[in-house]
């Protein structure tokens, strides 16, 4: 019918997923720190993507976070940006529509990004190819592993600005995040 814009077909195979992060855009990392910090969170230490961009991620017992996310090279981004990567596309016209502070997008959980991919194609909503990559983690007091994830995105054309993918955690890093998950404002 009319008002729901044809969007039907695609809700009746939504599945449901758990909340992983939401995209935080910030023009400088040391200040969106400052200002978590100061709201009584504990702030990881930054992790620089391959593609450009790091983030210094607020993590919650619940096993979701908040993702500050800034451009640390400019040059990889756009490389990134020029080899389709979707990401790196998606935070750069958020960056220059709407400004380099605010909330750009959501991710959930998945056991299953290629399954998600083929069905975002197949519902019409994929906003383009499947990202994999790795990242260092680090904890509070230094302990290093390697995180690495696999991302398939969907996308509005009403909605150029905001991005939703879903989240595969190829490798979860074995370190205790205790100390990252623990907050003076009690959260």
């Amino acid at each position: 019918g009319g008002a729901n814009c044809g969007t039907s077909r695609r809700m009746e195979s939504v599945t449901q997923r758990a909340l992983d992060h939401v995209v935080l855009p910030t023009r400088d990392l040391k200040v969106a720190r400052s200002r978590l910090e100061r709201l009584g969170f504990t702030v990881a230490p930054q992790a620089k993507h391959p593609l450009g961009t790091q983030n210094a991620c607020v993590y919650f017992p619940d096993r979701t976070h908040l993702e500050p996310l800034a451009v640390y090279d400019q040059d990889k981004e756009v490389a990134a940006f020029h080899a389709g990567n979707v990401f790196a596309k998606r935070d750069w016209a958020y960056r220059y529509r709407r400004g380099e502070e605010g909330f750009s997008g959501i991710a959930f959980k998945t056991d299953d990004a290629d399954a998600d991919d083929a069905r975002m194609r197949a519902n019409g909503v994929s906003a383009g190819d499947l990202l994999e990559f790795s990242r260092d983690f680090v904890t509070a007091d230094g302990a290093k592993d390697k995180a690495s994830f696999r991302l398939a995105f969907a996308s509005d054309p009403r909605a150029p600005d905001f991005l939703l993918f879903t989240c595969q955690r190829l490798n979860a890093p074995t370190v205790d995040r205790s100390a990252l998950q623990t907050h003076l404002n009690g959260v």
